[in-house]
């Protein structure tokens, strides 16, 4: 057994001896490019594709230091053959996956543009609305896998000089396909009679400000007439004893003017928590299940 031991032992000093002082950390190194390269559960990843020029780089290089010792050397050789053959691999599914992304994209993108060619030939609502939702759908393409796999600058930039066409065109069309709902919509009532007026203002526009730095918020209307209070009591069979709730909530309307021609109103919140005397907002309201109107800059 020892004997089979010491044989395997001068077997593997074989595979490093020679004229190349750094065999062994060069053949550990493609042994680590052959893992990398192996891991495609996330691939590509981005900063595998950031490095693959340089590794492909390091490894020309030490196939040609080793050009001669690849021809004897088997292990050697085997280690070459099984990390370019990783590294291909993943530069080809990079590859498969970048044209599909970008294929998604695209198609998306497009779609969205004929359902708004589409919307302002036949005024249809329901065309505008189709159009804004494969939008946001090829934006979140964008966002979740061509941000992380596209490098080349120019092609991100022109990707975002789309978004910018696109809105431009859904803006106007969308006043002449709603002109009659828009129209309809008045601003809000300013109705609060309540104290702290100027504080609860104050205190939702430094933080929808913070939450949506890029907002014009024209004004904070206080729509409702006071805070709308909630006690409860509720019995804990885990630690005996009552839960005691008391809180007030006071919604409010932001004007946010979106366009030249259109101002969006969106809700917003003022919460109090009566038992711990604490104050906060609530300004993350943009979602689909909050109430989000549009109207005329006109009749603002």
């Amino acid at each position: 057994m020892l004997r089979k031991l010491l044989v395997i032992i001068s077997f593997v000093g074989l595979i490093f001896a020679g004229d190349y002082p750094h065999i062994q950390k060069d053949f550990n190194w493609l042994k680590k490019m052959e893992n990398k390269y192996s891991d495609y559960s996330n691939s590509p990843k981005d900063i595998y594709l950031k490095e693959y020029q340089s590794d492909g780089e390091q490894f020309q290089k030490l196939k040609e230091i080793y050009k001669e010792e690849i021809l004897n050397n088997f292990n050697l050789r085997q280690q070459f053959q099984k990390t370019v053959a990783k590294m291909k691999k993943f530069m080809k599914l990079y590859r498969e996956k970048l044209e599909y992304v970008k294929k998604s994209y695209h198609e998306k993108f497009q779609y969205a543009i004929d359902e708004l060619k589409k919307a302002k030939v036949q005024k249809s609502l329901n065309a505008l609305t189709s159009s804004q939702q494969a939008f946001k759908l090829s934006k979140r393409i964008y966002a979740d896998s061509i941000k992380s796999i596209i490098t080349d600058e120019k092609v991100l930039s022109t990707i975002r000089a789309d978004w910018d066409r696109y809105e431009d065109m859904y803006h106007k069309i969308s006043i002449d396909v709603k002109k009659d709902e828009l129209s309809k919509t008045k601003k809000p009532k300013d109705k609060y009679v309540g104290t702290n007026k100027d504080k609860y203002k104050k205190m939702i526009l430094s933080d929808w400000k913070e939450k949506y730095p890029k907002d014009k918020v024209l004004d904070v209307i206080f729509h409702m007439k006071s805070f709308r209070r909630t006690k409860t009591k509720k019995w804990n069979g885990a630690t005996k004893d009552w839960r005691y709730r008391d809180t007030e909530v006071l919604a409010v309307t932001v004007a946010v003017k979106t366009s030249e021609d259109i101002i969006t109103l969106y809700v917003a919140y003022i919460n109090k928590d009566n038992l711990s005397g604490k104050l906060s907002t609530g300004v993350d309201t943009k979602g689909s299940e909050y109430v989000i109107k549009e109207m005329l800059s006109k009749n603002y």
